[in-house]
């Protein structure tokens, strides 16, 4: 099965057909969850554009039971969403995350 993925270039890892392959990182403390809850929190990409294809990098611990995932809302703008799974509230800190944007 091809993945479209080049094993030795510099897009190592990266759809070598996009146009674009933006990448940066941020701070994001999405506070406190309830029990099944979803946060959000915004991050600037410049460069970003409706329906590219958004990749979330994990810092190396994140609370149990909060999964990540992430879309461009507007034009130069992640919208990175924290969803607590389990049946507890939970309380997330301050993490650095890593944001990679691949032009659709």
């Amino acid at each position: 099965i091809s993945l479209g993925l080049t094993a030795s270039s510099p897009t190592y890892g990266v759809l070598p057909g996009s146009i674009k392959t933006l990448t940066t990182t941020a701070s994001l403390n999405f506070g406190n969850f309830g029990a099944h809850d979803t946060l959000y929190s915004n991050v600037t990409v410049t460069g970003a554009a409706t329906n590219d294809i958004v990749l979330i990098g994990l810092p190396n611990t994140v609370c149990q039971g909060l999964v990540y995932d992430g879309h461009v809302i507007a034009t130069n703008t992640v919208c990175v969403g924290a969803h607590n799974t389990d049946n507890q509230a939970v309380n997330s800190i301050a993490q650095t995350f890593r944001i990679t944007v691949i032009g659709y």
